[in-house]
């Protein structure tokens, strides 16, 4: 990983999904669509804005779900309580 918070490595991507699957939790990557596919087939779900990743959780777990919105995701490690 790099200072920007962006992914650069495969391996990283696989950690995290991994890490949020281990403790059955959903991640939603905002990102340009042009990566999509890419990520679609890493097992991401994908978004254009967070509004949307938002909306998507809501509408998916309905309007008691919580989220978690980390801009330097690549970075961050979550404490899960």
């Amino acid at each position: 990983m790099v200072p920007s918070g962006k992914v650069e490595d495969i391996a990283d991507a696989v950690g995290i999904l991994k890490f949020l699957e281990s403790n059955h939790l959903a991640l939603t990557l905002v990102s340009n669509p042009s990566f999509y596919r890419d990520l679609s087939n890493l097992g991401f779900h994908h978004a254009v804005n967070a509004q949307v990743a938002v909306d998507e959780v809501i509408m998916n777990q309905g309007a008691d779900a919580k989220v978690t919105i980390m801009p330097y995701g690549a970075v961050t490690h979550p404490v899960l309580d």
